[in-house]
């Protein structure tokens, strides 16, 4: 018995895959914090428009995936909290407000 594997990369699973490293890099953040595992947080998330757009259809994945009060977009927010995240060849920064 043979089986095919297609082991191409959609632009979609990459996609998906880069949300998993942002959920990664915020979740490696709240525990080098000492947040809560059940404090709720605010985030801003900053980058260039293209990449904004395609997080965006992942917004209801974040919030199930990470205690977020609220996500905000391209929103600074006064903070001391921030990280940044390499995704899909663009720097995206995460401010939280917590």
């Amino acid at each position: 018995t043979q089986v095919l594997l297609d082991v191409s990369l959609t632009e979609e699973l990459v996609q998906e895959g880069q949300i998993r490293e942002l959920i990664r890099a915020i979740q490696d953040i709240r525990k080098k914090w000492d947040l809560p595992i059940h404090q709720y947080v605010t985030i801003s998330i900053l980058s260039d428009d293209e990449t904004i757009n395609w997080v965006k259809n992942y917004d209801a994945f974040l919030r199930e995936t990470i205690l977020l009060q609220d996500v905000l977009y391209q929103v600074p927010i006064k903070t001391e909290h921030t990280i940044n995240v390499q995704l899909l060849q663009s720097e995206v920064t995460v401010q939280f407000q917590l």
